[in-house]
């Protein structure tokens, strides 16, 4: 039986031990082990060792199929980074108390370890915005190792403020 736990992606080395039956070590064997943080293991699935090189193809902010989503962003919505896919958001608008608020779904697998943060801007020359003043951000279904969420403007549209513009980021998170 073999305890061993760690949190930090690297190179480690374990000494493993078979006991006899008076617990006198018949022999030992060095394993070495590799941990990768999740994202570097997806990458591993789909790009060669050349193409993890190059940041264009192999890197977290690299698109290969030329879909405008970056390898981070197809990690967490589960996609392939070779296949064009389909837009993995849709904009939607939400009616309250006789306003219109103008929404945001996105859907991202809950197994991936990335932070996905929404950001809104009214206009495209204007600053992009992010957090609990400007939006709220929740789930709105969950299944099958995927989670569907909607990010809704806090302020609704009005005569002089009729459009919203919503984006992605992703982050890996700091290691521990």
């Amino acid at each position: 039986m073999l305890g061993w736990q760690t949190t930090q992606a690297g190179f480690y080395e374990l000494t493993a031990q078979a006991l006899d039956d008076q617990e006198t070590a018949s022999t030992s064997e060095v394993v070495r082990v590799e941990v990768v943080r999740p994202f570097d293991f997806w990458s591993r699935q789909f790009f060669n060792a050349s193409q993890l090189q190059d940041p264009l193809v192999g890197g977290s902010q690299g698109d290969p199929d030329h879909d405008n989503i970056a390898n981070l962003l197809e990690y967490a919505f589960g996609f392939s980074p070779w296949d064009g896919d389909p837009s993995p958001t849709e904009t939607e608008f939400v009616e309250s108390n006789g306003q219109t608020f103008p929404a945001f779904l996105y859907t991202i697998s809950e197994h991936a370890e990335v932070d996905v943060v929404p950001d809104l801007t009214r206009k495209m020359q204007s600053q992009w915005q992010s957090g609990p003043a400007h939006m709220t951000v929740e789930p709105i279904m969950a299944g099958d190792g995927y989670a569907q969420m909607r990010a809704q403007a806090k302020e609704p549209l009005s005569l002089t403020n009729n459009s919203a513009f919503f984006r992605l980021r992703a982050s890996l998170p700091p290691e521990p």
